[in-house]
């Protein structure tokens, strides 16, 4: 009895382990051809005249493969269900799908599972209340290498439409020209994912019917390029969306009739990483976020917005919260902007620069004359920033802003920080500041010098252990130079001696070397001494690399190429104590104290390398952070030129 139950039990796995062996039904490929005598039985000889007759035909059954010859098929597609692979019969077949009257392109919606697949079919000219190019209704798609236009829905998602926890992943694919009465032109629905390919030219909207998302709503956006996209009430490219990787360049909100503000011409809602967010657009109302607006930004850059005759607060950003992000070279011109580069929400450690407004005195007949405010940041929360190079009238810098171990610098304005005075109806009344640098108040323009003040006299600021150049009362606060590698260039580093090593918000955290916070973005390193940069001065190219060590570590070395074989030249060096001149061709582009190097010849492949020496770096004079100016003099003039010729300027800091 044992032994008879013991194969009872084995019988079980034993008839399992067969029908596992058992070969698995042949996938069958099925051809189309609407050039074809029809109707067809599917074969290669004998194909069907019609997409859809392939697929609704009992024999077509699931893991089927459908191949269609060039056409332009007028008919819309259902899958019925059924998990199929529907593609070009040959690499040179062009097959497009355009119902044209008829209704949406192509609907997937009776539960088919992965493996449902368009892969390079043109679709066009679908209309539908939503998907009007593709429906994915509680089922799977894959669309590979397609293409979708010019399809029109009359509520949401133009092109391509997910919903009731369907998904379609869309593969480099192209969707442009495609428009949504409400929502999302190209593309709507959480279980939406676009990877590669891009979205151009869809619209989200009507004149007269408020739409969000042109290029996408509710989707996940990774390596795409999205441009040139239209909504006509907010996120023109991108709405409730995750980004990843991609292009948002181009996108633009016009408000439809009633919509008194609008919103994120590029972006609006959304999240995005590594992603750069271009030269968007909002026009018709005032606007919030030119480029992005209430969105979640990481590693981003927010570039080229030109905010024009409207009033906008936040022309790159509004409300939005950053992380090491770029945000640079945006414009306003209304005398009413308000946070050039970002207003209201927080910044950490993001690089907040060139970013302008007017700062002449405007007149504004339906407002007071304020003027613009709030050139890098207005209303905002920064902390570890490098604010630089920003203009505006009030507060070129910061506006009204919390910013915390920031540094502001180069501005061009009636003053770098400022608050209350001037502030636009509904913004803070104060700016707070900790352990900040506010430098770099002397701006050369052209022949013009402009003077900035610090902190704008009147403002409510509440400045506390912070170096402000020309000074302002508060705990901790210290005035002067706060000794920085190179301001003019963007290098802010603390050299040895800056008065704000070891000076910051003694609650502040430490800085990595477990020492009191430094002031400013960058705790101060010995080893970050600064440079080397070349300036285009004197007659003949230099390149420059290394460091201006007085112990030799890491040598400063100046090359030139392309010179003649076995001249001599001559390095000269000064300290910067010495008063840099406008460049000039043949000139030594310094005055003051100067000394020689060694003279060196140049190689035989034309080569010059000079690598600094500590013995030559002493010889100047010079101190550990002091800087340095060096040129490179070949005495005679080579086979083209009468008179010597002078290599770039090449500044540096000394190093220990």
């Amino acid at each position: 009895m044992l032994a008879r139950a013991s194969l009872s039990l084995l019988a079980a796995p034993l008839v399992a382990l067969s029908a596992l062996a058992a070969p698995a039904s042949a996938q069958t490929t099925w051809f189309v051809d609407k050039t074809a005598p029809g109707p067809g039985t599917g074969t290669a000889t004998d194909p069907y005249t019609r997409i859809q007759i392939a697929i609704d035909a009992p024999t077509t059954l699931d893991g089927d493969e459908v191949l269609v010859r060039t056409g332009d098929y007028v008919e819309t597609l259902d899958f019925a269900g059924k998990t199929l692979r529907i593609a070009p019969a040959s690499p040179t077949d062009q097959v497009t799908v355009n119902p044209t009257s008829l209704g949406r392109a192509v609907t997937v919606a009776s539960g088919e599972g992965p493996g449902t697949t368009i892969e390079g079919i043109r679709l066009r000219s679908g209309f539908a209340p939503v998907g009007a190019g593709v429906l994915v209704d509680g089922a799977t798609l894959r669309l590979v290498d397609c293409e979708i236009e010019e399809c029109r829905a009359s509520l949401d998602g133009g092109g391509v439409a997910a919903r009731n926890g369907g998904t379609v992943e869309l593969e480099s694919c192209v969707l442009t020209g495609n428009t949504a009465t409400r929502h999302g032109g190209g593309v709507s629905g959480p279980g939406v994912r676009v990877v590669g390919g891009s979205i151009v030219g869809n619209t989200a909207g009507t004149d007269t019917q408020p739409g969000d998302g042109g290029g996408a709503i509710d989707a996940v956006i990774e390596d795409c390029s999205v441009i040139g996209n239209r909504a006509t009430r907010s996120g023109a490219g991108v709405a409730r969306c995750s980004v990843l990787g991609s292009l948002l360049q181009g996108n633009r909100v016009d408000a439809a009739s009633g919509v008194s503000v609008v919103r994120g011409g590029g972006m609006i809602d959304s999240d995005a990483f590594d992603t750069r967010i271009s030269a968007s657009a909002a026009y018709g109302a005032d606007v919030e976020g030119f480029g992005v607006a209430r969105s979640t930004l990481t590693s981003c850059v927010v570039t080229g917005h030109w905010a024009f005759k409207v009033p906008v607060r936040g022309v790159a950003t509004f409300e939005c919260d950053l992380v090491r992000c770029e945000i640079r070279d945006n414009f306003a011109t209304h005398a009413e902007a308000a946070g050039i580069g970002m207003y209201g929400g927080t910044a950490r450690d993001c690089f907040i620069s060139t970013n302008f407004a007017p700062t002449f005195t405007p007149s504004v007949p339906d407002g007071p004359t304020r003027g613009t405010v709030g050139g890098g940041a207005a209303a905002a929360q920064l902390e570890r920033c490098l604010v630089i190079n920003n203009r505006a009238r009030h507060g070129a810098s910061l506006f009204s802003c919390d910013a915390d171990r920031c540094t502001i610098v180069r501005c061009v304005g009636e003053s770098s920080v400022a608050a209350a005075a001037h502030a636009p109806s509904g913004s803070p009344d104060r700016s707070r500041l900790r352990s900040c640098i506010v430098a770099g108040l002397t701006v050369q323009i052209g022949s013009v010098t402009n003077q900035v003040t610090g902190i704008e006299p009147g403002s409510m600021v509440d400045a506390q252990w912070c170096v402000v150049e020309d000074g302002w009362p508060g705990t901790g606060n210290l005035a002067g130079d706060p000794l920085l590698t190179r301001v003019e260039s963007g290098d802010v580093f603390l050299l040895p001696g800056s008065p704000a090593i070891d000076a910051g918000d003694p609650g502040a955290p430490a800085d990595p070397d477990g020492s009191r916070a430094d002031m400013g973005i960058f705790p101060f390193d010995p080893a970050k001494c600064g440079g080397p940069w070349v300036t285009n001065c004197g007659n003949t190219v230099a390149e420059a690399s290394g460091r201006a060590s007085l112990s030799g570590n890491g040598a400063l070395t100046v090359t030139m190429t392309q010179q003649v074989p076995g001249e001599v030249a001559v390095p000269i060096l000064a300290l910067a104590s010495g008063e840099r001149i406008v460049p000039e061709l043949f000139s030594i582009c310094v005055r003051g104290p100067l000394t020689q190097g060694t003279p060196l010849a140049v190689a035989p492949d034309g080569t010059l390398a000079w690598t600094a020496t500590p013995a030559e770096l002493a010889a100047t004079g010079a101190l550990v952070g002091d800087r340095l100016f060096i040129q490179l003099y070949l005495p005679t003039g080579g086979p083209s030129q009468a008179s010597g010729r002078l290599s770039h300027l090449v500044e540096t800091t000394l190093c220990p």
